[in-house]
């Protein structure tokens, strides 16, 4: 991965795609008035750094009537921790795996389409020794749920 500083120019064409993803190289670089080849050869460095690892579409949960989120906190041997967030990463309803600060503890969120898939999870975490599920809590409702991932230039 390349080692990446970002400029003021390079927080306004991320920001300005934050907005909305969907906008070309020339409209970019109107907001940002800079050249279309400058915001090209940005994006690309943006790219390749693996800053920006995929582009694709956020979706709004509330606008579709299916799918259940879980959430769930996970205690984990401190000497394991890292292989078994790894090992839960990989599950494919897995959406999300955060460490939190005590070394011992996983916050995982899932999504699922019915509630026996839910336990079929569990199950599968529950395979992957030395792992215990402290609580969980089904979402029932989304209010803010945005990437946690603050842009600012380096000075």
């Amino acid at each position: 991965m390349i080692s990446l500083e970002l400029d003021s120019v390079d927080v306004a064409i991320l920001k300005a795609l934050t907005e909305d993803g969907r906008r070309s190289n020339r409209q970019l670089a109107k907001i940002v008035k800079v050249s279309t080849p400058t915001v090209g050869a940005r994006l690309k460095r943006i790219l390749q750094s693996g800053l920006v690892s995929r582009v694709a579409p956020i979706y709004n949960p509330s606008k579709l009537d299916r799918g259940i989120t879980e959430i769930m906190w996970l205690k984990v041997e401190a000497i394991r921790i890292a292989d078994v967030a790894n090992k839960i990463a990989q599950l494919e309803e897995v959406k999300s795996v955060f460490m939190t600060t005590t070394g011992v503890h996983l916050l995982v969120k899932i999504v699922v389409n019915s509630y026996n898939k839910i336990q079929a999870v569990y199950d599968k975490i529950e395979a992957i020794k030395k792992i215990r599920i402290l609580s969980s809590q089904m979402i029932s409702k989304t209010i803010k749920d945005e990437q946690g991932v603050i842009i600012e230039p380096d000075i």
